[in-house]
């Protein structure tokens, strides 16, 4: 009986496999999808998860929404969806020791902007502390494009940077604001392992409303993703 028990389980837990790899295919490296975890602001302690604007007060609310009017237009910020903020007791948190060297702001917000997440760190009244890291498409309208990824992985390609043989997994391809040039960047990093600890990596930095190439590198590396 017992026997018989196992060879049924074994039987039971394959089937139960199959399904779910027939539900989720593996995906080419062209058809991964891009994620992002979201964490808004640093680790600080006290402070409390924000999941509606409406949470916030009626004054920061009103300011916030005039600062992204005025930095994205009118047009870029009806695309703006809030994903999640945290509110930070800045008074519990400075009048703990602590070795934090900058600006601690009271609210930490995170939007969603067609396949970008950005942040904005903004003080207890509203006003920006830290600039919402999208470009100011209200004075540079072209700004408000962005490229696919698809259409960014088709550009590595190109340069050699991706490869067929890569797998999924070893891609990793995510959006990044520069304040520096004021433009969302498309980063592309591609890992050829060669060994368990080491591999080959390739990386191309692209802008993310044109599609220019702004920096290719290639190193070894000793860690994972």
């Amino acid at each position: 009986m017992a026997y018989r028990f196992w060879f049924v389980l074994l039987i039971l837990i394959g089937s139960s496999y199959t399904v779910r790899a027939q539900k989720h295919p593996r995906a080419s490296a062209e058809d991964s999808t891009l994620t992002a975890s979201i964490h808004c602001g640093p680790l600080i302690s006290p402070s409390k998860v924000i999941t509606s604007l409406s949470e916030l007060p009626a004054n920061v609310r009103y300011k916030l929404a005039y600062y992204m009017k005025d930095r994205l237009g009118e047009a870029a910020y009806s695309q703006i969806r809030f994903l999640e903020g945290r509110a930070v007791d800045i008074d519990s948190v400075l009048s703990q020791p602590n070795d934090i060297k900058w600006n601690v702001c009271s609210y930490y917000l995170c939007f969603a902007f067609q396949d970008a997440i950005a942040q904005v760190g903004l003080d207890k009244w509203g006003q920006p502390v830290n600039d919402l890291t999208l470009p100011e498409i209200s004075r540079h309208p072209e700004r408000g494009h962005l490229i696919s990824r698809s259409a960014a992985l088709q550009v590595a390609r190109r340069k050699k940077v991706l490869r067929k043989s890569n797998r999924p997994e070893d891609i990793r391809a995510e959006l990044s604001y520069s304040s520096e040039l004021g433009v969302l960047r498309w980063i592309i990093i591609v890992r050829q392992r060669k060994t368990d600890f080491a591999s080959n990596v390739r990386k191309i930095i692209l802008n993310a409303h044109t599609g220019e190439i702004l920096r290719t590198r290639k190193y070894n590396s000793r860690s994972n993703f």
